[in-house]
């Protein structure tokens, strides 16, 4: 069983990085200026470091304390990487944690994300209504025209 990194009482601490990409779950579109928060695992509550995502969806690369290299050399009584919680919310989606994002040392760590879209109910009633109207015109015109009532105007054109 290994020894979580906080629980270490080791003086030799590496650095990993960490990026985040963030994308939305309608059609992969980036989410930007989503806001992430990042904490260790065994501390939820305390935020140790805070970013906001380009246009591009993506958070800038973040340097975060790892073990050291060697414990992930060889098998040993400690864990190799550090663990992170994220939490990544929004405007207009629904905010999204990750418990346990791992990162080794000198290694960067790409988490990806897919935020679900909130669109407001009136939005959503408003696109329903649209697809059902457009569903039942073409039906409708469909019906109309299998029934040749419109021949006399065809053979005119």
């Amino acid at each position: 069983m290994y020894t979580p990194f906080l629980m270490q009482q080791n003086s030799q601490i590496d650095k990993g990085r960490l990026q985040v990409n963030v994308v939305s779950n309608i059609r992969n579109r980036p989410v930007a200026n989503a806001r992430i928060s990042i904490s260790y695992t065994g501390d939820p509550e305390s935020i140790i470091e805070e970013v906001r995502t380009d246009s591009s969806g993506q958070s800038p690369v973040v340097e975060l304390s790892t073990p050291p290299l060697d414990y992930s050399m060889e098998p040993g009584q400690y864990q190799p990487y550090s663990e992170y919680n994220l939490r990544i919310e929004a405007e207009d989606f629904a905010p999204v944690n990750i418990s346990g994002t791992e990162l080794l040392p000198e290694v960067k760590a790409v988490q990806p994300v897919r935020m679900e879209s909130r669109e407001p109910e009136n939005t959503i009633k408003a696109n329903i209504l649209a697809i059902m109207s457009f569903t039942l015109n073409r039906v409708y015109t469909e019906w109309y025209r299998n029934t040749h009532k419109f021949g006399v105007i065809k053979r005119l054109f």
